[in-house]
Formats: structure tokens, sequence, C-alpha cells
């Protein structure tokens, strides 16, 4: 079983590095764009049409990439009054529960999502020419890459995954309150 976690988790952190790079790499293109079309509107009075299709579509894809990321590293905002208690199980019950909800609610819509964007194949965006699918397949990407990286956490210890990118003292005292 240690094999198969580590394996997992060395999957999932290369999955969470590529998935920030890929964020990062469209958050420099968005900087750049919104620059040339301030550039070009104000500056040469000849506004390029494409660019706020191309941020906007940009920032939704950043966005879902992410937040799979944060997911697996444990940053997303937590309201967890047993995180701190003594009583081992109840933190591990918490955690499955958590993990359950967020793996529910994934499914259902990478579930309900993938027909959606493939329903928007032939609409295209106004200016660009895009098939809407591609903005609308973001969703679905994300969310499936949050249920993966889910399952992966639940079949880990709590704090297992988010130790190995920060060293947070509430997961440091997990990982030793567990041995």
């Amino acid at each position: 079983m240690h094999a198969l976690r580590h394996g997992l988790h060395r999957f999932c952190v290369i999955l969470t590095r590529v998935t920030e790079a890929i964020a990062a790499v469209l958050l420099a293109f968005i900087v750049v764009v919104n620059f040339l079309g301030v550039f070009y509107r104000y500056g040469l009075r000849d506004p390029i049409g494409w660019t706020e299709e191309a941020m906007r579509y940009s920032i939704v894809w950043a966005t879902f990439l992410a937040a799979s990321a944060a997911l697996y590293r444990g940053e997303h905002m937590v309201l967890n009054p047993f995180e701190k208690t003594p009583i081992v199980w109840l933190r591990w019950t918490m955690h499955i529960v958590v993990l359950l909800c967020i793996g529910t609610f994934c499914f259902v819509v990478v579930w309900q999502g993938w027909p959606v964007a493939v329903r928007n194949w032939n609409q295209v965006s106004p200016t660009m020419n895009l098939p809407m699918f591609w903005p609308y397949v973001a969703v679905t990407v994300g969310f499936g890459l949050m249920l993966l990286k889910t399952i992966a956490l639940l079949l880990m210890p709590p704090g297992y995954a988010a130790s190995t990118f920060a060293s947070d003292v509430i997961v440091a005292d997990i990982a030793r309150s567990d041995t």
C-alpha cells in the first residue's frame, strides 16, 4: 500500500506542478494581452477586438487548472473545528467526509459539464470565432483534475500531500500524532 501511495502521490505532484506551470504561462499571457489591448486602444487609438475574449477564456482555464493544484496542496479555505482535536479518529473521519463531499461534487460537475461543453461545439465566440467548447471544457478538465486528486487524497493520511509542499505547523502536528 505504501508503494501505491508513493507512486500516486508522485504522479499527483508532477500533475500539480504541470498545471501550475500552465496556469502561470496563461497568467503571463493575460498580462501581455491586457497590456497590448490597453496600448492599442489608448495609445494607438486602434483597439484589437480579440484581447478581451482571449483574456476571459485564459482566466477561466488558469482558474480551473490552479484550483486543482490548490486542492492537492491543501490551500483552499477550510473551516474545521476538529483540526486540533487530540482524537485521531475524529480528524480522520472529518478528512474522509470532506473529501467524499468534494469528490461527489467534482464528479457531478464533470458528469454534467462534459455534455454542456460538447453541445457548445458549434457555437463560436464573437470575435475570435473560437468554438465555445474550449471555454466550457475548462470547467470539466479542472473538476476532473480535482476529482483525480481527491481520490488520491482519500488514499493518503490527512496532510500527507500538503506536507510535501509546505512545512505548515498544523500539517506537521497531524503527521506527528498519527504515528
